[in-house]
């Protein structure tokens, strides 16, 4: 699996952040993918493997692209998986697509930060694919089936991203 890179930005949208002393962004994963730019004060960014189920289960994250539940389980354990960025102004970091994070800004300063946040065409995909496999979870579950992991096969993945835009058409989204 590759970080959902391609070759054009979509969607891109600039956000900028001004955050108290010691302030927490709880642990989530983003809908795309993230550069996030540090202006004043400091942080400390978590980040963990993209698609690592240790981190975050496939089925909380088809739940989450489907909007379906948006608070990840979370255990202090989980930390040792991930890698800290300390930040500082000037510094940039990029946040991969379903990449686990968090973030604590420092305690001397107010943090004021800039994310760009952008989708790419296979990031795209696989947000349609992983929502589509929450749908089929829940009715697979009910024989005892469940779909295969997005990410694993490029063909099938393919195929749910279509199922699922159609679907999306379809009902007016």
């Amino acid at each position: 699996r590759e970080l959902g890179v391609g070759t054009r930005a979509i969607d891109a949208e600039l956000y900028m952040f001004i955050a108290s002393p010691n302030s927490v962004t709880p642990f989530h994963i983003d809908r795309n993918s993230t550069f996030l730019m540090q202006f004043r004060g400091t942080k400390t960014v978590h980040v963990f493997p993209q698609w690592d189920e240790r981190v975050v289960t496939a089925p909380n994250t088809e739940a989450y692209m489907a909007f379906a539940n948006t608070k990840l389980p979370w255990s202090p354990e989980i930390d040792a998986l991930g890698t800290p960025f300390d930040f500082a102004p000037g510094e940039a970091l990029h946040i991969p697509f379903v990449s686990g994070h968090h973030v604590r800004n420092g305690a001397d300063d107010v943090s004021i930060s800039m994310s760009i946040i952008f989708n790419t065409d296979q990031s795209i995909a696989w947000r349609n694919a992983l929502a589509l496999n929450h749908k089929l979870r829940k009715m697979l579950s009910t024989v005892g089936a469940q779909p295969s992991n997005v990410g694993g096969a490029g063909w099938k993945d393919s195929a749910k991203a279509r199922l699922e835009a159609s679907w999306q058409k379809v009902r007016g989204r």
